[in-house]
């Protein structure tokens, strides 16, 4: 068991009555983690998302990814081989 849902604009994870749940950024416009916004939307400039899930018997892998993020990354070697 796992519940995912969409339309959150953030993403968060934990459980709900032993139940684990995930949810993600949205492919538009992102929320900002405000937890005294009462009477207005605290929109932010974070890259929209999508997440790649693997479901399996015994284990449930979700990964996060931000298709427009265009930050520097570096080719590390590989230690290993």
């Amino acid at each position: 068991k796992h519940l995912f849902f969409g339309h959150v604009h953030r993403p968060v994870s934990g459980s709900w009555h032993g139940i684990p749940f995930t949810t993600l950024r949205g492919t538009n416009h992102q929320v900002q983690l405000d937890l005294k916004a009462e009477d207005y939307l605290p929109i932010s400039h974070e890259p929209p998302a999508y997440c790649v899930i693997f479901l399996e018997p015994q284990q449930t892998t979700v990964h996060f990814h931000d298709y427009l993020d265009n930050s520097m990354y570096v080719k590390k070697p590989s230690t290993s081989g």
